[in-house]
């Protein structure tokens, strides 16, 4: 009888480890990652603000994943775009972060291999039309919200 019982037991922790071990690693290659270090970089043109943020993000194991970071341009009303995106070189001890330089009219980014300069411009957009009254009630198309032009030119 107490022979018995070890099998039954050593057959299901080789079952636990049959089924456990393979979940595991389905969920490790699965999985999204993504963490914010540090926003190194804070400058205001007009009313948006521009935020350097170095970050790490994977998909998957990650095993050996450079950090990264990003420029973004976040509006006042709370939309936020992505200007330029790099991550560091492979094994680099300490990962390296660009210049930046904000000007009136864009930012130039000296990234270490190379200056970008980007110019930001608010593009126009068109006022709401009139309300239009139907069977009581208010109809009001709206203008698209005002969006950016962006240029960047290597130097």
């Amino acid at each position: 009888m107490k022979n018995r019982i070890q099998w039954i037991l050593v057959g299901c922790v080789i079952g636990a480890f049959g089924i456990s071990i393979p979940l595991g690693i389905k969920i490790l290659n699965s999985s999204y990652h993504y963490s914010e270090f540090d926003t190194f970089y804070t400058a205001k043109i007009g009313n948006d603000t521009i935020y350097g943020i170095s970050f790490f993000e994977y998909a998957g194991f990650g095993l050996m994943q450079p950090n990264k970071w990003k420029i973004v341009l976040k509006e006042e009303d709370g939309d936020s775009v992505i200007l330029y995106q790099r991550q560091s070189l492979f094994q680099e001890s300490i990962p390296y972060r660009p210049q930046i330089e904000s000007r009136p009219d864009g930012i130039i980014i000296r990234d270490g291999i190379n200056t970008i300069r980007l110019s930001i411009d608010k593009m126009k957009t068109s006022k709401p039309n009139q309300s239009l009254q139907t069977k009581n009630r208010y109809v009001t198309e709206c203008a698209p919200s005002p969006t950016y032009r962006a240029s960047a030119i290597r130097v």
